[in-house]
């Protein structure tokens, strides 16, 4: 009795050629057909609208790491991706990468800042105009008017050197009238009917004296303050602090050192040798009004502006010093390891929101919120 068997399905030998083996071999594509056969045409379907979602996944992921390589290694750093993009924006960014490097750098010298000092003030010294002019009008209040002016006529027949001449010889006279000698100490002429000798002693009075000193001491007392070793001193002085500033300039924020050492000395020798020469002269004839010239109280001028400028430095520079200090105990409890890593840090949020990376960072995550992220593709 035949009956049929309608589950029962016979492959011909180019079905099985196609789907199962060439007889020879079995590769791929047999594998591929023979797997859709046992799928069937709904498992089929299925299977295709998966490879749609893993081509379009690597697509995707292709995109993303092309956006990827368009970010400089450089600027990420040791970071991947998604750190750099999620790095945050910091205030005051630019300050705060200049501190974290000088703290590195101070760090890293930490001998050479220990060792080197702060800064010491520097001082230009000035010229007291007021006191000047004050020393060139002294005279002595007490001398008789006619004395003063039979004196002054008779020295200034002598002409220079006349008044310390006579002087001279008034204190000849009186070592000579101790002995009982009423004579001149040159011609040795009787000196008791002498007018001119009686206005000599009221003009050289121990006031006249009194009044030379003074002179002389305030002479001295300018060079010492103005001349020998001072400006030489000046010089050393602005010097170092023109060193020091070339090495605290990058470890901590310092005023500019802009001195012209060679225009200070030029208008300070200048404005010095006028004052000498006046003093000189007042020294000469203590008794005679010595006035100031026009150019000279330019000169006196131009100094002690300088002067100003000299001392407005150091004082901004000496403000400074507290700050140096803490550079210096910084720099020795510093840990450079730490320090490294923070100033790493820094500059990669610098780089990540830098203008010219800012763009690509956007175009990549666009393209991430369109789409689920996926390094790589389903099996």
């Amino acid at each position: 009795m035949e009956c049929t068997a309608p589950e029962i399905v016979v492959f011909d030998d180019s079905f099985v050629a196609e789907n199962v083996c060439s007889g020879i071999e079995v590769d791929t594509g047999h594998r591929q057909n023979l797997h859709e056969l046992i799928v069937g045409a709904q498992g089929i379907a299925l299977a295709r609208d998966l490879q749609k979602e893993v081509d379009r996944i690597e697509d995707h992921n292709r995109n993303l790491r092309d956006h990827e390589k368009a970010i400089p290694a450089q600027a990420r750093g040791n970071l991947s991706v998604d750190a750099f993009c999620a790095l945050a924006e910091v205030a005051d960014l630019p300050r705060r990468i200049a501190e974290a490097e000088r703290r590195l750098a101070a760090a890293q010298d930490a001998k050479r800042v220990a060792a080197m000092p702060t800064f010491s003030p520097i001082s230009l010294p000035k010229i007291d105009l007021a006191a000047l002019r004050v020393l060139l009008a002294k005279g002595i209040p007490d001398l008789d008017a006619e004395a003063l002016a039979r004196g002054r006529t008779h020295l200034h027949r002598l002409g220079q050197g006349g008044e310390d001449w006579v002087s001279k010889g008034m204190k000849l006279a009186d070592h000579l009238s101790e002995q009982g000698l009423n004579e001149c100490p040159f011609c040795a002429q009787d000196l008791r009917s002498s007018r001119l000798f009686a206005h000599y002693r009221a003009y050289f009075a121990d006031a006249y004296d009194q009044l030379k000193r003074e002179i002389t001491d305030a002479g001295h007392n300018f060079r010492t303050i103005h001349a020998g070793d001072i400006p030489a001193a000046f010089e050393r002085s602005v010097r170092e602090t023109v060193e020091r500033h070339a090495f605290w300039k990058a470890l901590a924020d310092v005023p500019a050192v802009e001195i012209d050492t060679a225009a200070i000395a030029r208008t300070w020798k200048m404005a010095r040798e006028h004052v000498e020469r006046l003093i000189e002269a007042k020294r000469a004839a203590p008794l005679d009004t010595v006035t100031v010239p026009a150019d000279v109280e330019r000169a006196i001028s131009d100094h002690n502006n300088q002067c100003d400028r000299i001392r407005e430095l150091s004082d901004q520079l000496a403000v400074v010093n507290p700050q140096l200090e803490t550079v210096k105990e910084q720099a020795r409890e510093a840990n450079i390891a730490t320090l490294t890593s923070d100033l790493v840090n820094l500059k990669a949020v610098q780089a990540r929101h830098d203008p010219s990376i800012a763009p690509l960072l956007r175009s990549l995550s666009h393209r991430e919120g369109g789409e689920s992220r996926h390094r790589t593709a389903p099996q």
